[in-house]
C-alpha cells in the first residue's frame, strides 16, 4: 500500500510540474507578444492627409475601440474597449522588448469606464464612468472621475464634484487647469476644484472637445455623424468661427478627437476603430491673427 501511495505521489508531482512548465511556456508566448510593436507609435508607417486605422490587430480589433490618449512620453497609450458590453479603459506600456500587450488599467475593469484623458503633465487621468461614489451604497450614476498618478501606477479614482446636470460628452484639461466637456462647456479650477461652468465660445455647439495644452485650438465633433471641427483661440482673446475638416457625406461616424503630446497626429474614434491622421491640417487651416 506504501508502495502504491510513493507511485501515486510521484505521479501527482510530475503532473505538477508539467502544468507548472506549462504556465511558464504560457507567460514566455504572452512576453514575447510585448515584442511584435516596437518604436514609438508601435512602430506604424505615419499617416498622410488621409486618415489610417491605428494599430490594426492590436489596438484597433474586431472589438470595439474608441477614446484614446497617449502619455507625455509617449510611452503609455490608453483607449476604451468593449469587453462582455463593458467599457473599459485598457493600457499598453513601451517596454524595452516591445509594446506590452493591451490590459486592464489598474482602476478600470469593475465599472462601466470610458474616454480616458491625461492631463498634459502626465499626472492626472479623467475620465467618464458609471459607478457608485467613494463610500456609498446608492445606484451608480454617470459622472466625471480622476485618479492621479503614484509611481508607475495609479491611485484610488475619485469623482469631480462637477454640477450633476451637467451633460458629459467627453474631458479635456488644460495646462491651467481648465476642464472642457459636452456642449463645449469649460470649468475653471480653484482650490483643487472644478467650478463656475459656462459656455467656452457662445457660439459653439459640439462635443467630445480637446483643449490644446495652450489653449490655442480647441477639437471637438458637430452634428449626428460628430464630424471633427476646430476653432482657434484668435489673438485678441476671441474663438474664430468653427471649421469642419471632415465631408459631411463621409460613411463613418466620428468623435472623440485628441492630438498626440508632440502635435504631430490626431487621433480619432470611426466605426468602432480608432484611426490617425496628420495634424499638419490644423496649420493649414488655423486663420490669421490667431494665438501663436
Amino acid at each position: 500500500m506504501d508502495k502504491m501511495r510513493a507511485v501515486s505521489n510521484t505521479f501527482v508531482f510530475l503532473i505538477s510540474l508539467l502544468a507548472a512548465s506549462n504556465f511558464v511556456q504560457a507567460e514566455d508566448l504572452n512576453a514575447e507578444k510585448a515584442t511584435i510593436f516596437k518604436g514609438q507609435y508601435f512602430g506604424q508607417e505615419p499617416p498622410g492627409r488621409e486618415s489610417l486605422i491605428f494599430a490594426e490587430g492590436f489596438v484597433s480589433t474586431p472589438a470595439n475601440e474608441h477614446g484614446c490618449a497617449f502619455s507625455p512620453d509617449g510611452k503609455e497609450f490608453y483607449f476604451t474597449r468593449i469587453i462582455d458590453k463593458r467599457p473599459t479603459i485598457m493600457v499598453t506600456r513601451q517596454l524595452d522588448s516591445g509594446w506590452t500587450e493591451p490590459g486592464v488599467a489598474s482602476f478600470s475593469g469593475r465599472y462601466n469606464d470610458r474616454l480616458p484623458s491625461l492631463s498634459p503633465d502626465g499626472r492626472n487621468l479623467f475620465f467618464e464612468s458609471i459607478r457608485p461614489w467613494p463610500d456609498s451604497t446608492g445606484d451608480e450614476s454617470h459622472h466625471a472621475w480622476c485618479v492621479t498618478r503614484t509611481g508607475e501606477d495609479w491611485a484610488t479614482p475619485y469623482p469631480l464634484m462637477l454640477s450633476l446636470k451637467q451633460r458629459l460628452a467627453g474631458l479635456s484639461v488644460s495646462s491651467e487647469g481648465r476642464l472642457y466637456t459636452g456642449g463645449i462647456t469649460v470649468f475653471s479650477k480653484i482650490d483643487n476644484r472644478f467650478v463656475d461652468p459656462r459656455p467656452a465660445v457662445p457660439y459653439l455647439e459640439g462635443d467630445y472637445p480637446f483643449i490644446a495644452s495652450d489653449e490655442s485650438y480647441l477639437l471637438y465633433c458637430v452634428g449626428p455623424r460628430r464630424n471633427l471641427a476646430v476653432s482657434y483661440r484668435m489673438a485678441d482673446g476671441s474663438w474664430s468661427q468653427p471649421v469642419t475638416f471632415t465631408h459631411e457625406n463621409t460613411f463613418r461616424i466620428q468623435g472623440f478627437p485628441t492630438v498626440s503630446p508632440d502635435g504631430k497626429y490626431i487621433f480619432y474614434t470611426a466605426n468602432h476603430d480608432i484611426y490617425w491622421i496628420d495634424a499638419g491640417i490644423l496649420d493649414e487651416l488655423r486663420p490669421e491673427n490667431t494665438k501663436k
